[in-house]
């Protein structure tokens, strides 16, 4: 990767160089970021620009000549945001995602006229990304915590170019050669406002059939998603509503799959779809909308229309016992199976799932529907990986 110093001009003259954060708050890591960026201009060191990525990527040194930020121009916040929104949601540093802030930056190499806006975040030390080495070498935790991140916000791009490779270092403080660490960067294309595709690279690798440890399941557990989405309303608005109710949705998937037993791989799998199938996650949200359609459908029906005595046409229906909350309603077998939903917004010809226009007591009746068919949903998946004597599977 090869890198510019863009020089100044001296013959210009501007109020300086500036940093301003853009935030109300100010999580842990960001004031020693920007406080260290800000040095770094006011000593006058020249950006570095990357002339190999598409965007402007700028990083910045200090006085030993050490990297120190990654300063990107983005064209668009919500790109922005999302980067931020990775690292505010990932609590303690678990899965290792660089302290990040949208900042307003003034430098005459950026802009010569104006403040603009910019993504701030702080450089990795690495020795590679993953395209430089296989999984192999890789540790399970490391790869379950990009995993778990992965899916609470629904990364649909995690490939091992955004994979970065760190020597770890045993209590002498000593690099050995057999054990590394694992950052995961680039999070622009998380928090879709619809259910998309994800695109996992680990999903494959023999560390996601490892069970989860006492330590990550505990983690996933106190993780709470109606706090985590107000965390992002207050500080990230640029996040729209229906990218929020994506985050609530796969966090309760994650939260309920981990708790029924599922390894990393099987919950990937569930998630992704294959071939011209949709995937197990869209086929319950799906299945959820379509109960709450036929529980409407039956409350507004009237009894009498099925005891018409001046109808000679009779109806024979196979009904089976679906819950709903603390009672049971009795639903038609096979709409509850197999679900059609034609001018709705979960289902529409070539259209994905979306929660946009739902209103809130929709989406929170849709929610409870949801939690009620995943347990039968994840035995029958569980089921299905003991019965494999090859592929992905939980125990070796």
């Amino acid at each position: 990767m090869q890198f510019e110093v863009q020089s100044l001009n001296s013959s210009k003259k501007d109020n300086g160089p500036s940093i301003q954060l853009i935030s109300t708050n100010k999580p842990q890591g960001i004031n020693e970021l920007i406080a260290e960026a800000t040095n770094v201009i006011k000593l006058g060191l020249h950006p570095i620009e990357n002339q190999g990525e598409r965007s402007q990527v700028f990083m910045l040194k200090n006085e030993a000549n050490e990297l120190v930020a990654v300063l990107k121009m983005m064209d668009c916040a919500t790109t922005a945001a999302r980067e931020v929104a990775a690292y505010v949601l990932d609590h303690n540093g678990f899965s290792g995602v660089t302290p990040s802030a949208v900042v307003k930056i003034s430098h005459p190499d950026l802009n010569k006229t104006k403040v603009v806006s910019a993504l701030l975040q702080r450089f990795i030390p690495h020795c590679c990304d993953g395209r430089a080495m296989g999984p192999s070498r890789f540790l399970v935790g490391p790869v379950h915590r990009i995993g778990i991140l992965d899916i609470r916000v629904l990364n649909i791009d995690r490939h091992m170019g955004n994979i970065l490779v760190k020597k770890k270092t045993n209590a002498s403080d000593t690099i050995t050669d057999e054990v590394y660490d694992l950052m995961p960067i680039d999070h622009e294309l998380c928090l879709p406002e619809e259910l998309e595709d994800p695109y996992f690279e680990w999903q494959s690798w023999r560390q996601a059939s490892v069970p989860f440890s006492d330590y990550e399941k505990e983690y996933v557990a106190s993780l709470d998603p109606f706090k985590d989405v107000d965390l992002l309303r207050s500080e990230l608005p640029q996040i729209k509503e229906a990218a929020i109710r994506i985050l609530i949705l796969c966090m309760t998937f994650l939260k309920k799959a981990v708790s029924a037993g599922l390894c990393l791989s099987n919950i990937g799998d569930m998630m992704t779809a294959e071939f011209d199938k949709p995937s197990m996650l869209e086929t319950l949200c799906r299945r959820a909308a379509g109960l709450i359609c036929i529980e409407k459908s039956i409350e507004e029906t009237d009894d009498s229309q099925y005891e018409d005595d001046n109808d000679d046409t009779q109806f024979e229906m196979d009904i089976v016992d679906i819950p709903f909350s603390n009672n049971k309603t009795k639903v038609i077998d096979g709409l509850a199976k197999a679900i059609s939903l034609p001018n709705t917004e979960f289902n529409y010809a070539g259209k994905k799932v979306s929660f946009m226009m739902l209103s809130e007591e929709e989406w929170l009746n849709f929610l409870e529907r949801f939690e009620e068919i995943l347990p039968p949903a994840f035995e029958a998946r569980t089921n299905m990986s003991l019965k494999r004597k090859l592929g992905t599977s939980c125990k070796f």
